[in-house]
């Protein structure tokens, strides 16, 4: 649960060449709460079949770029993060009830966010969130496809990681941004089934997550957190590509 704008200031990232950087930076895509080292500057988009089964999904030729890709709902539009929303970011991130709680620490200045945005955030399936009414990048959600994820799931799996800023909370955004995602990941990448993580102490992201038909698979105990430098009991939740279907009828 880290994509949330999630790096301190000390954390050097940018020397992409460097693989041991490079599982670092897999490790904290998290003003979201996740990971997205070995995404490249283009999203591969798995080509929609009227089977759906893993032997009949190929790869298109065609790839999407990163600044191309914009999902939108009734309040919200999900796209690439921008230069120009390291001072928004910093306006949410840098709020301590936001990262900790998530596993992630508060960002220190609009340049630490803006650095996130250059290297973290620059990645496919990587999404600002922002509202309608003012424009702003009030939070932020995406994918984690394979083994950018957090969790040990195959490639046709993907982990759901979101955080919204404090100003926006109950107000119903959140589960929002994440019903597009999936929607999204399941009609568009083809992912098989989504996986989303919560801390013990974090009811609010538990919340989000049945809202959108989550369902509880596993808990992972004293799971050791490198960023605070703490030990965490995470639940694991599950939706299947049928179950996601059967809930969006209901």
């Amino acid at each position: 649960e880290i994509l949330s704008g999630l790096v301190g200031s000390e954390m050097c990232i940018r020397d992409s060449s460097d693989p041991a950087l490079q599982q670092t930076r897999a490790k904290i895509l998290s003003p979201l709460g996740a990971a997205v080292s070995k995404s490249t500057e283009k999203a591969e988009v798995l080509a929609c079949t009227d089977d759906l089964s893993p032997n009949t999904l190929s790869r298109t030729n065609q790839s999407i770029r990163v600044q191309d890709m914009t999902l939108e709902t009734e309040r919200l539009l999900l796209r690439p993060w921008q230069a120009t929303d390291a001072a928004d970011l910093y306006e949410y991130a840098k709020d301590a009830r936001v990262g900790p709680i998530a596993g992630w620490p508060p960002h220190t200045s609009v340049e630490n966010s803006a650095d996130i945005i250059r290297t973290v955030f620059n990645h496919p399936e990587v999404y600002a969130v922002e509202l309608k009414e003012n424009r702003r990048a009030v939070g932020c959600v995406g994918i984690l496809i394979g083994s950018n994820s957090n969790f040990e799931i195959s490639e046709q799996e993907g982990e759901i990681a979101y955080w919204i800023g404090v100003p926006y909370w109950g107000k119903g955004l959140t589960p929002e941004a994440v019903r597009e995602v999936m929607r999204h990941a399941f009609e568009n990448l083809n992912l098989k089934a989504l996986w989303c993580g919560y801390f013990a102490n974090n009811i609010q992201s538990y919340a989000a997550q049945s809202k959108c038909g989550f369902r509880f698979h596993h808990t992972e105990e004293n799971k050791y957190n490198q960023f605070l430098q703490d030990y965490r009991t995470e639940h694991i939740s599950r939706i299947t590509y049928q179950e996601w279907l059967d809930h969006t009828k209901e």
